[in-house]
């Protein structure tokens, strides 16, 4: 047998053998999807709402791992989720029904087929080289860590279509939370956009959000930014500029409400802005530049969810976005928060359906003018004062829930105060519209005269003998 003729059929063997010990391998690991064997971990953020997550498989073939680490890490975020690791926001699964893997048991099929759509949102990092310690030795096989980049928002956008999760913006029932945008507190700070506001006679500094609008060139163009990501997931928006607009026109908005008889509620002028806006959340956002004067840029950013009936925290994120040589400020925080907005949407909504379920937090004062010849101690139809205003908070708040903090002849202090979204009437529900059936209920059964006013969207005062 000629010497060629010999090396051809010895090559042949030897690729013979490589194809048969890699369709082994294939199978294996495919066997091995099929059990789901992995473990997956955040690794980093990337752009355009994609995650770095780490993927250990199981295989006697690096070559199949890493294959099978793509399959793997889309499985992953579907149905497991991965934890949060330092500044990195984990991720909870895509399909939180656990039986809807075998419900709908054809259409993932499909799906994780070999060269199926999953392979759409996911490639290798650095072509999945495997790193030092990322090969342990387990009996006859190894676990082997590779790092994939998954575009976790175009997933969630298929999933949606096709009708396998509930698309973000219909994920509670009924009028979905209204929310605006406005500068955090402490950019307004640095950037000496703040104006000083006399509480009661004691100074306080506070920002000035139309002057910042006024004289930034980013503001405007970063807020418009965000205002379009929030729309394009279903929340109803409120302008900040048209608010600010709204209130300079308005002739009976002051600083100061003033009571008859020493009462007197303090409104400070981001109160004003919230009562005449009546969004359900404000988002207070902040960002920084780094490097700003260097052809590769990054922009950190800060994202607080909070109720403006409460004014309390209710959803948080924050990052930083790739160096990239866009000089657009939109653009760059585009980038930098996509990743993480799903998530934090998540947080507006479950405390949204909470709220519907639970109420919203306010808060209330009872107080006695000088004008009032009785006090909170008095009886009226066998009953102290005290007791039918306790009795009202109580029916009038969900499943009676509210906290007394103090009480005396001369006042009432109530603070989380649970009171229903809507009332009878599907009419939203503001510290105003709640206080009015109190005021109401005391005039017309005992011929009380009282003052209401309100602070913001969550506080109400009631004044006893005012008008």
């Amino acid at each position: 047998m000629k010497i060629g003729n010999v090396l051809y059929l010895a090559t042949l063997g030897i690729l013979i053998s490589i194809s048969t010990v890699f369709a082994q391998g294939q199978r294996k690991a495919d066997k091995d999807t099929e059990n789901w064997r992995y473990e997956i971990e955040a690794v980093g953020v990337g752009t355009q709402g994609t995650y770095q997550i780490k993927v250990w498989s199981y295989s006697k073939v690096a070559e199949t791992a890493i294959e099978q680490s793509k399959k793997n890490a889309i499985h992953g975020v579907i149905f497991k989720g991965f934890a949060p690791i330092d500044r990195v926001p984990g991720q909870k699964a895509l399909v939180l029904d656990s039986n809807v893997e075998l419900e709908k048991g054809d259409y993932f099929e499909s799906f994780f087929e070999n060269g199926g759509r999953y392979m759409k949102f996911v490639s290798l990092v650095d072509n999945g080289e495997i790193g030092p310690g990322d090969r342990i030795k387990i009996g006859k096989e190894f676990k082997i860590g590779v790092v994939v980049s998954v575009n976790i928002e175009d997933l969630r956008k298929e999933l949606e279509k096709d009708n396998i999760i509930k698309s973000l913006s219909n994920a509670i029932t009924g009028k979905k939370p209204s929310i605006m945008v406005v500068p955090k507190d402490q950019w307004c700070l640095e950037h000496n956009f703040t104006s000083n506001f006399d509480n009661q006679g004691k100074m306080v500094v506070v920002p000035d959000y139309k002057r910042a609008l006024q004289t930034s060139s980013e503001l405007g163009l970063v807020i418009t930014k965000i205002n379009e990501l929030m729309t394009s997931r279903g929340f109803p928006l409120v302008n900040l500029e048209t608010m600010l607009k709204k209130l300079e026109n308005d002739a009976a908005s002051e600083a100061m409400t003033t009571l008859k008889d020493g009462g007197e509620l303090s409104e400070s002028p981001t109160d004003k802005l919230k009562k005449t806006a009546k969004a359900d959340i404000i988002i207070d956002l902040g960002w920084t530049v780094n490097n700003p004067q260097g052809p590769r840029r990054s922009i950190t950013f800060t994202l607080a969810g909070n109720d403006s009936f409460s004014g309390k925290q209710i959803a948080g994120a924050s990052g930083t976005g790739q160096q990239t040589f866009t000089s657009e400020i939109s653009v760059l925080l585009e980038e930098a928060i996509l990743s993480y907005l799903d998530r934090f949407n998540v947080q507006l909504l479950d405390h949204f359906t909470s709220v519907e379920t639970k109420g919203r937090e306010m808060s209330l004062k009872v107080r006695k003018s000088s004008n009032f010849d009785k006090d909170l101690e008095s009886e009226f139809d066998g009953k102290e004062l005290l007791e039918i205003i306790e009795d009202w908070v109580r029916e009038n708040s969900v499943q009676g829930n509210f906290s007394l903090d103090d009480q005396s002849e001369n006042m009432m202090n109530f603070s989380q105060v649970m009171v229903p979204v809507v009332d009878a009437k599907n009419r939203k529900l503001d510290a105003y519209a709640w206080g009015q059936g109190l005021r109401k209920m005391l005039k017309d059964k005992y011929a009380l005269e009282c003052k209401l006013v309100t602070k913001g969207l969550g506080e109400a005062l009631i004044t006893l003998g005012s008008k």
